[in-house]
């Protein structure tokens, strides 16, 4: 996205898949990409798209990684 933003998502078709489950993949997906960069994920902002049993769940994720604070 430029100025150190990223953003990843995760799409689910069909099923009983909770919103909690979708947005964590999405999240899990940021958060490994940070620590390829021996960063943290920081600054997370979810959108969520769709309807749970009727049409795809979508949860898109926009981060920014940051170096740990230790």
């Amino acid at each position: 996205m430029g100025d150190g933003k990223y953003t990843v998502g995760s799409k689910v078709h069909g099923g009983l898949t909770s919103w909690n489950e979708v947005k964590a993949m999405a999240i899990n997906k940021g958060s490994s990409y940070c620590k390829t960069q021996g960063k943290e994920i920081s600054d997370v902002k979810v959108e969520t798209h769709g309807v749970r049993s009727l049409t795809p769940q979508e949860a898109e994720v926009t981060f920014t990684c940051v170096r740990p604070a230790h």
